[in-house]
Parts: C-alpha cells; sequence; structure tokens
C-alpha cells in the first residue's frame, strides 16, 4: 500500500477539482453559520474551521496550480472577459 502523500501521477485531477469545489462549499456554509449564530463559543469553533478550509483551499489551490491542472485567476478572469466581449460583439452582429 502506497502511502497518502504519494503524488506519483494516481491521483485524478477530476477528484481533486472536486475535492477543492467541496471545500469552498464549506467556506461559504461556515461564513453563513457564523453570521447565523449567536453563541460566541460556537462562532469561535466555527470560525476556526472556516480557517482551517480556507487554508486548504489555497494549498489544494497551490498543488494543482504547480502540477498544471488549474490555471491562475487572473488568466480565468481574462478569459472570461474575452469570452464576454466575443459574446456581445456577436449579440450586437445577429441584432443589426
Amino acid at each position: 500500500m502506497k502511502p497518502l502523500n504519494d503524488f506519483s501521477g494516481q491521483i485524478i485531477p477530476v477528484t481533486v477539482l472536486d475535492c477543492l469545489t467541496t471545500i469552498k462549499t464549506s467556506i461559504k456554509k461556515y461564513t453563513a453559520a457564523i453570521k447565523e449564530t449567536a453563541n460566541p463559543g460556537l462562532r469561535t469553533a466555527l470560525h476556526d474551521q472556516l480557517d482551517a478550509a480556507a487554508h486548504l483551499h489555497g494549498e489544494l489551490s497551490e498543488f494543482l496550480l504547480e502540477k498544471g491542472w488549474l490555471i491562475d485567476k487572473q488568466f480565468q478572469i481574462d478569459s472570461l472577459l474575452s469570452c464576454r466581449e466575443l459574446e456581445q460583439s456577436h449579440t450586437k452582429k445577429t441584432m443589426s
């Protein structure tokens, strides 16, 4: 049996991206729970969980960037803007 920290090509990128999405969803839920709770002890515990999830998200994102399985945020934003510009251009042409 291989150790869990042996990343010699055995991890499927889709599975890792699913983990990243799950962590992101957890962050949103922890944030909502912190806003809703009035108990200071529970709020502290939820905040600690939020911090841990945010740290894990950062670590996993860095890992994915290093492996080339994830593109950096600025590239994603630039690509999205380019797609929107193309879409708007196409919409204007079809309306003319």
